[in-house]
Parts: structure tokens; C-alpha cells; sequence
């Protein structure tokens, strides 16, 4: 059986707004609304603003910050979205700082316009039960881990092949630094919590409570991962900067002992944090990340064909339809076969595809050996839609164009399916064809035998698709 799938990756990292149970994190699809959305509050906002006192600093640096945002829609448009900083920001802001606009607008012509539009737009919000922030921040620290990117690459926002990014804020870096030291991830957890720190010391808010808050945190994050000396100087500063603080003379007065006479034996959190640091410098060094990264790895059990085995050409497999537009073919690997159609369908196609599946796209499911049963899985971050030919003439013309170039007959061919990937989005692992007693394999029409991926936009970085027993990395292109 021949498995059709188009896929829709950016970046391997966006998002869409929430339809429905769905959440926002896992798909793109409709980002332009959320981001014409804020537009559109941004400007209620900076009116209602300027009209008011001028002691609401909470509500003008909100605003502030939705105004550099929006600027940078201006200039780059919905490449803007391209940026997973951009992602992050914006799904942070509709969870926690449009919400809390709500709460500080008083009276007034501008209060009512601003409220009534909050109110008439919360269905399309993020999820209120903190799955999509927690999803976005998950999706950040996957995409730290598969690409080796540090917090303060993101937080100067220069990532590779993407545009420029709204400014992360100590806030921000305290939201990430504080969730990854919940799930004990404490070397992630004490590189952004020292961004929120630098960033606080930049804009020199010493005596804030957040800084405080921070250097709580920080100093036993430094403790746990081996650095008592700046454990140390980080207690030292927060008693500095709070003198009557409770518990920091007693910390001050161990990390004084252990800095000068060392620790007789690591603490658990200490064990848990070199683990940590051992895990995810394993995990960055392994052969799925290092291709994912597009980097060479060695392959033991297949035969890998060297750069000067790559070959392309024209083909029309003796089909007279394509006698005067033959197939684009190049062929990437030998065993496994792996080829490459290029220009199989137009911009009008793909637009017109991602028109119709748009609306129809729920959140994707996997099949479990197991249970039997297609549920939701962590590792399958995305949404899909399966589009029949009768739906839109223009599905049908392509499943005819795939049954050309391949040769295949698409008769016995699943429906096409659209994924759209969300914000650190993946696949991890896995086989398209049914392994043995699974529904697949049972098929009465017999096993899948091929996949046709479509990609249906370019990419900023990442997105491809590897053969991680071959060796082989296939970078998107539309």
C-alpha cells in the first residue's frame, strides 16, 4: 500500500491558534490570525494608554512590548513566526499579559472598545489550563537540546536563518529557568535563570523583588551544578541587596565552608544535575541529533552512497504525458532508496491545499501496538487532515501527477494527509510501514510499501527528514 503525505514544516518549531480542544503549540496553521489579533488589540491598547495616567507603567511596558512586535510583523510578515523566540512571545502574552490588561483597564470610552474586543476574541486565546505555554516551553528546550543552541543565543535572538526576535525579558527567562528546574533539569535551569539575572542587573533593578526571586533560585542552582564559589557570590548578592532575608546567612555560611574545604560528598542535587549535564550532552552528540543538524555519522549496517554517487536526471518513464514535462529526479540513497521529485506540484497547488486542510486540522494521533488504540503522543507534535480527491479537483490532479511520476497506483493509496507541524515540532523515530500483527500489516490490501512527502513551504532551519539506520538527511524544500 502507498502512503501519501504533504507536510507543512516550519522551522520545526510553530504554531497555530487554539480551535476548539486543540492547543495552540502544535500547529502553525493559523498563526496569521493570532498575530493580525494582537495587531489589531495592540493598537486598542496604545490609544486606551496614552489617554490614561501616567503611574500605569505596568500597562505601558505591556505595551511597549506589543508594539516592538508588531513592528517586527511589519517588516518581515509571517516570516516573523519563523523565529521560535517570536512563538514563545506570543503565546506567553495571550496566556498571561493580554489577561492581565483585562484586569488593571478602568473606565472610559477607550476601556470599553479594548474590553469588548478581549472579550469577543478569548475563544481564540491559548488554552486556559497551561498546556500551551508549558507546551511552548518544552518546545524550547527541544530545540536547545537537538540543535545545541544556549538560552543566551536566544535571548541576543540571532538563531540561524531566522529574522530578528521580540526581546525576551528577565521574565521571560525566569518563566523558562523556573519550568525546567520543576522537571529537574537543573544545568537548562541555571543558564536562563543567569540571563534573568544579567538582564536585571542590565536595566538596574536591584532592589525589584524579581531579582531576589531570581538569585533564590540561582545561587542553589549554581550549588547543585557544581560551582559553589558562584553560589557563593550569588548569596553574597542577595543578601546585599535584601539584608533581612531569612535563609540566605545560613546558605552563605555553608558555601563559605564548602569553597574553602570542599564537600566531603555530593549532595543528591548535585548527583541529579552532573546526570542532567552528562544526559544532554549525550543526547547532543548522538547520531539523531547529529543528523537532524545535518551533520555526517557512521553507518554500520547500510550501504551509504559517497557525494560522488549522487546523481540526478529527466525521466518520463515512458508515460507520453510526460514526453514534454518529464520528471525532476535525484537520487539521495541507494539502499534504502531515497529520491528527491523536484517541482512536483505548483504554488497554486500548495496554496490551495493548505486552504482546504486548514480547517480540518486536528491535533495527530499515533497507533499503539499495545492497546490497539490511536492516541496522543508526546514525541508526534503536529496536527493533520486527511483530504479525499472529491473534496477539490486540485487533490485529485495531484494524486493523479504522484501516480505518473512514481508509477505506483494510487488506487490502492491511502488519502493524502496534511501535517502541520507546531512550535519544536517532531516526529521522533518510527517506521511508516505496520510492524507484524499490527492493523497495517494485516491490511487486506497488503503493507504500506512507500512514502511521497510533499513539503509545502521552505523552511528557516531544520525540518528535515532523516534515515537514521542509512545515515541520510533530507532537508526540506518546498
Amino acid at each position: 500500500m502507498l502512503k501519501f503525505l504533504a507536510l507543512s514544516t516550519l522551522y520545526h518549531l510553530l504554531i497555530s491558534i487554539s480551535k476548539g480542544n486543540s492547543y495552540v503549540f502544535d500547529s502553525l496553521s493559523h498563526l496569521k490570525d493570532l498575530v493580525q489579533l494582537e495587531t489589531e488589540l495592540g493598537d486598542r491598547l496604545k490609544t486606551y494608554v496614552e489617554k490614561q495616567h501616567e503611574n500605569f507603567e505596568t500597562l505601558k511596558e505591556f505595551a511597549a512590548l506589543v508594539r516592538e512586535s508588531n513592528n517586527l510583523v511589519k517588516i518581515h510578515g509571517t516570516d516573523y513566526l519563523n523565529n521560535p523566540v517570536n512563538q514563545f512571545a506570543i503565546i506567553k502574552r495571550f496566556f498571561k499579559g493580554w489577561k492581565q490588561v483585562e484586569s488593571l483597564l478602568t473606565e472610559g470610552d477607550e476601556y470599553t472598545a479594548l474590553l469588548d474586543s478581549l472579550e469577543a476574541n478569548k475563544k481564540r486565546f491559548p488554552s486556559d489550563d497551561g498546556n500551551d505555554l508549558m507546551g511552548a516551553i518544552a518546545a524550547i528546550f527541544r530545540i536547545q537540546h537537538t540543535y545545541n543552541i544556549t538560552a543566551q543565543t536566544f535571548v541576543n535572538g540571532k538563531l540561524p536563518g531566522c529574522p530578528a526576535a521580540s526581546k525576551l525579558t528577565a521574565d521571560d527567562c525566569f518563566e523558562l529557568g523556573t519550568a525546567a528546574y520543576g522537571s529537574e533539569q537543573y544545568t537548562r535551569a541555571r543558564e536562563w535563570l543567569e540571563e534573568a539575572d544579567r538582564i536585571l542587573k542590565e536595566e538596574h533593578q536591584e532592589t525589584a523583588t524579581s531579582r531576589i526571586e531570581v538569585l533564590e533560585y540561582l545561587s542553589w542552582l549554581q550549588y547543585a551544578t557544581g560551582d559553589t564559589k558562584a553560589a557563593l557570590n550569588s548569596s553574597l548578592e542577595l543578601l546585599r541587596i535584601d539584608p533581612r532575608h531569612k535563609s540566605v546567612r545560613e546558605s552563605i555560611e555553608h558555601y563559605s565552608k564548602a569553597v574553602k574545604h570542599g564537600e566531603p560528598e555530593l549532595s543528591y542535587p548535585q548527583i541529579k544535575a552532573n546526570e542532567q549535564r552528562l544526559n544532554i550532552e549525550y543526547f547532543v552528540n548522538s547520531d539523531y541529533s547529529k543528523l537532524c543538524r545535518g551533520e555526517p555519522i557512521k553507518v554500520r549496517h547500510f550501504q551509504v552512497m559517497s557525494a560522488k554517487s549522487y546523481h540526478c536526471w529527466y525521466d518520463n518513464r515512458g508515460d507520453a504525458r510526460l514526453l514534454l514535462k518529464p520528471n525532476k529526479v535525484e537520487q539521495v540513497n541507494d539502499d534504502p532508496r531515497v529520491v528527491i521529485f523536484r517541482g512536483l506540484v505548483t504554488d497554486r497547488e500548495t496554496a490551495r491545499i493548505k486552504q482546504i486542510a486548514s480547517p480540518m486540522l486536528n491535533r495527530a494521533t499515533v497507533y499503539n501496538i499495545d492497546t490497539g488504540v490511536l492516541e496522543y503522543a508526546d514525541y508526534r507534535v503536529s496536527k493533520s487532515a486527511w483530504l479525499e480527491d472529491h473534496l477539490d479537483e486540485t487533490i485529485a490532479t495531484v494524486n493523479k501527477r504522484i501516480a505518473m511520476v512514481t508509477g505506483l497506483d494510487v488506487q490502492t493509496a491511502e488519502k493524502l494527509q496534511i501535517a502541520n507541524y507546531g512550535m519544536g515540532g517532531q516526529y521522533e523515530q518510527h517506521t511508516d510501514h505496520g510492524e507484524p500483527d499490527s492493523p497495517l500489516a494485516n491490511d487486506p490490501l497488503g503493507n504500506r510499501i512507500a512514502t511521497l512527502l510533499i513539503y509545502l513551504n521552505d523552511v528557516a532551519l531544520g525540518g528535515a527528514t532523516v534515515f537514521l539506520k542509512a545515515g541520510v538527511h533530507v532537508p526540506p524544500t518546498k
